[in-house]
């Protein structure tokens, strides 16, 4: 192991931030809008990711989504103030 410390910059921060706020903005809207995905199957190249979508949108995937950018940017924050303490 090194003995070096483990530094973030203010871009690792930002983008915590930011990612985590846009995946939790997206469970919210997956929790609103429900039936935002919509009901018809898709036909094409991308087909099965646009099935999983539908699959996945929806009050329960919402949830979890919102839940997963909760805890990033928690735990964006808990590093930005580890890194404060040093």
């Amino acid at each position: 192991m090194s003995d070096t410390e483990d530094t973030w910059s203010i871009k690792d921060f930002f983008g915590g931030l930011v990612g985590g706020g846009i995946i939790t903005g997206l469970g919210m809207w997956m929790i609103i809008n429900p039936d935002g995905a919509g009901d018809t199957e898709a036909v094409g190249k991308r087909s099965f990711f646009k099935n999983l979508l539908n699959d996945i949108w929806g009050i329960p995937g919402g949830i979890i989504v919102g839940l997963i950018g909760i805890v990033i940017v928690w735990l964006t924050i808990d590093q930005l103030i580890k890194q404060r303490r040093r």
